[in-house]
C-alpha cells in the first residue's frame, strides 16, 4: 500500500510537467511535418481551415497544460521568523521537517504558534504577547 502511494505521490508531481511539454513537442512536430514526412498529395488535400482548428486546438491544449500547472502547484514560501514553509495561495503553514521529507501537511494554528500534526514539531508565533497573569489577592491573616 505505501508503495502505491509512492508512485501515485510521484505520477502526481511530474503530471503537470509532462502537460505542459507534450503539447509543445505537438505543436512542433506539426510545424515539421508536412515538409519532411508527409507526401505532397495528403498536405494538399488538408484544407487551410483544417490546418487552423488543428493548430488551434494544440495551442488551447498548451494553454490549458500551462494553466493546470500553474493552479495545481502550490507556491509556497519559506517565513524566517518562524521557520516554516506559508503557502501563499491559501494562507496555511507548514513544517519545514515534514517538508524536507516530502510530507505536505498543514499545521494545527494557535493563538501562541504552530503544531505540526505529523511530528509535532512546535513553531512559536513571534507576534504573540501573552494575556497579563492577574495576581493572586493576598489575605492577610491574623
Amino acid at each position: 500500500m505505501a508503495l502505491w502511494k509512492e508512485i501515485k505521490a510521484a505520477a502526481t508531481k511530474h503530471l503537470a510537467t509532462c502537460l505542459v511539454a507534450l503539447p509543445s513537442i505537438l505543436l512542433s512536430t506539426l510545424a515539421v511535418l508536412p515538409e519532411k514526412y508527409l507526401p505532397v498529395e495528403i498536405a494538399a488535400q488538408i484544407t487551410p481551415a483544417q490546418w487552423l482548428r488543428t493548430v488551434l486546438l494544440l495551442l488551447a491544449m498548451c494553454v490549458a497544460a500551462i494553466a493546470y500547472a500553474i493552479y495545481v502547484h502550490p507556491k509556497f514560501i519559506f517565513i524566517k521568523e518562524i521557520g516554516a514553509w506559508k503557502n501563499i495561495k491559501f494562507n496555511v503553514f507548514y513544517c519545514t521537517k515534514c517538508m524536507a521529507d516530502d510530507k505536505q501537511s498543514p499545521m494545527l494554528e494557535s493563538p501562541d504558534g504552530w503544531r505540526c500534526k505529523t511530528c509535532t514539531q512546535w513553531y512559536k508565533n513571534p507576534d504573540y504577547n501573552p494575556p497579563p497573569s492577574k495576581k493572586p489577592k493576598r489575605v492577610l491573616r491574623i
